[in-house]
């Protein structure tokens, strides 16, 4: 999307001048009174003006700076919770992601979404003899092994990165699924 015009206050005191009636006192002298109110109204036209250019740039999230935490809190950014970009191309990234996000719920939809978190090791799968469930393995998931976990070792454990896929992975999927964690 192009820049919307971008006003300066020359161009809005000559607008206003025009509209002036003819005669004396109507005046462009830069010495009178009516030159400083003309430049005066000018500025504020301008800086009007500008904002809703702005405005214009704020409300597409490609190219917005300003409005980004609002951005995110319309669309419940950052995901996962404690997990923030904190460079604005980053969160601006993040947010045009989440709105172009296609969705679904197949196992490849899934998959990608771990992907997008940074685990190009995730694989979705759907047991037969289990319904509603999926099995979900990746290199940052330990499941719970009794030949090697210890007795208070959790049933999974998760890496910083799998905790991120986890999180996704609950978030959005079908509320009647189950996800087994699996080596």
């Amino acid at each position: 999307m192009s820049k919307p015009w971008t006003a300066t206050v020359d161009d809005y005191a000559r607008t206003l001048y025009q509209l002036l009636p003819r005669g004396l006192i109507w005046s462009t002298d830069t010495s009178r009174r009516l030159y400083a109110f003309v430049q005066g109204l000018a500025a504020e036209f301008v800086r009007v003006h500008n904002s809703g250019s702005d405005l214009i740039e704020e409300m597409d999230p490609q190219t917005t700076t300003q409005l980004l935490d609002e951005w995110e809190t319309v669309l419940g950014l950052p995901e996962p919770p404690g997990y923030a970009p904190t460079l604005a191309a980053d969160r601006r990234a993040a947010i045009v992601g989440k709105l172009a996000a296609y969705g679904g719920q197949s196992a490849a939809y899934f998959e990608f979404l771990g992907e997008q978190q940074g685990d190009t090791s995730v694989t979705v799968t759907e047991p037969l003899d289990i319904v509603h469930a999926w099995q979900v393995a990746s290199d940052e998931v330990t499941p719970f092994r009794a030949d090697i976990s210890k007795a208070d070792d959790a049933l999974v454990g998760f890496t910083d990165l799998g905790e991120r896929v986890r999180f996704m992975l609950e978030k959005y999927k079908p509320a009647h699924t189950v996800i087994l964690w699996v080596d």
